[in-house]
């Protein structure tokens, strides 16, 4: 289940079926509105997360608390060994990114903090040595996404920076080299989300722009591109979320879209079949989460709706079905979601966090009692309470587009 980063192989799978007739990323800069009103809250400090067999969470004393598996190095508590139950890593933090086996960390002074898997120097440390405990690598960050060997930070001034493995440009500085420190690659970002070897960004004025690794279909031929800079493919866009091999947008609407492949139901378009571009799925969408197989939306209202595949209950659905490809509703009062290999996390707006699927490790409270003691957990089950609430800047600016060609 988890990667070895001697194999010198990074697992690349190719990401959105960006299909277009004859005109490329240019197809989706056609499909929406010249003009709109963006208010973005992507701009929000991740208070839970959950990696590959690992997991953490804030809580509301700024406190930051890991748990789970541990071969890198990547639960920051100095160790290689696994923690069964929350282990205490360091104060005054505000956001956590762990999609893998390496974990960023931003402190209330605007400090960024990394440890674990670091072969293709996606700690920014300038090494490829991994850490067991968090190193400072840069300061005046507001927000931070991590990919399976790279990393992308978002600083107070609107500027993009990124660092780490690069073998598909994912880190957009027009080369395929890695990179072990922080290099700026563009301005005016609000938001940036990772996956596998590919990156997509949000600028001030809604138009999304990707880089790293794609597949283009063409005419039912499919090729794959590298693309080592940003390029822009859509317009409108409030929040987007990259998956394994799909990804959703939210527009600034609310409404939900989404394009790319679809095997296991988790475009949630009611079959298993890939669109030709952008499709509608739902409407008055907070937040959403694109992940290997699976997608899982926030409502406005505070409802939480999944879709994919739900092998071992990663779902959280009551369904015996391993493959749901229409939303289904499962909880309610979820202001955030994290989903990492089999494991979920969601934090509802009292503090109490609540996680399901695969966890592969028990979980005890200090006194040895088992919170978690089953490896498969069908339904959300609550583990903690005074989790931190996700603090948010919304950014409002409004659109003007040129005249569409």
């Amino acid at each position: 289940m988890f990667y070895s980063k001697y194999s010198k192989v990074i697992v690349i799978i190719g990401l959105l079926t960006l299909l277009t007739s004859l005109g490329g990323c240019n197809f989706f800069i056609g499909v929406f509105p010249n003009k709109r009103i963006v208010k973005s809250t992507v701009i929000q400090g991740r208070t839970i997360a959950a990696g590959n067999g690992s997991a953490m969470f804030i809580d509301r004393d700024n406190r930051l608390f890991t748990w789970g598996q541990n071969e890198y190095g990547q639960l920051g508590d100095g160790t290689t060994t696994d923690r069964y139950r929350f282990a205490h890593v360091m104060d005054d933090v505000f956001m956590v990114s762990n999609r893998h086996v390496h974990t960023m960390a931003i402190r209330t002074d605007g400090s960024l903090w990394a440890w674990g898997d670091n072969w293709l120097g996606q700690l920014g440390d300038g090494t490829t040595i991994d850490r067991h405990s968090p190193v400072h690598i840069m300061d005046d960050v507001v927000y931070v996404a991590t990919g399976l060997s790279h990393t992308m930070a978002i600083r107070s001034d609107g500027s993009l920076w990124g660092w780490g493995g690069n073998i598909s440009g994912e880190v957009g500085n027009g080369t395929r080299d890695d990179q072990q420190a922080p290099i700026h690659i563009m301005d005016n970002v609000v938001a940036v989300s990772c996956y596998g070897s590919t990156t997509m960004a949000i600028r001030e004025d809604g138009t999304l722009w990707a880089w790293g690794l794609f597949s283009f279909n063409l005419n039912d031929v499919t090729t794959f591109h590298n693309l080592l800079n940003p390029r822009q493919i859509m317009r409108d866009i409030a929040y987007v979320s990259v998956g394994s091999a799909h990804v959703m947008v939210i527009r600034a609407d609310g409404s939900l879209w989404t394009w790319g492949q679809n095997r296991v139901g988790q475009l949630g378009n009611g079959s298993v079949d890939s669109p030709t571009g952008p499709i509608h799925i739902m409407d008055d969408v907070s937040s959403v989460v694109a992940d290997d197989s699976i997608t899982m939306a926030i409502k406005t209202d505070g409802s939480l709706w999944v879709w994919g595949h739900n092998e071992n209950g990663v779902l959280g659905v009551s369904t015996a079905e391993e493959l749901v490809v229409t939303p289904i509703h499962i909880m309610d009062d979820v202001i955030a979601v994290s989903h990492g290999i089999g494991t979920t996390l969601a934090l509802q707006s009292d503090g109490s966090l609540w996680a399901w699927g695969w966890l592969e490790y028990p979980l005890t409270d200090n006194d040895n009692q088992y919170i978690i003691s089953d490896d498969f957990i069908l339904y959300p089950t609550k583990i903690k309470d005074n989790v931190m609430l996700p603090s948010q800047s919304w950014i409002d600016h409004r659109m003007d587009l040129p005249p569409l060609q």
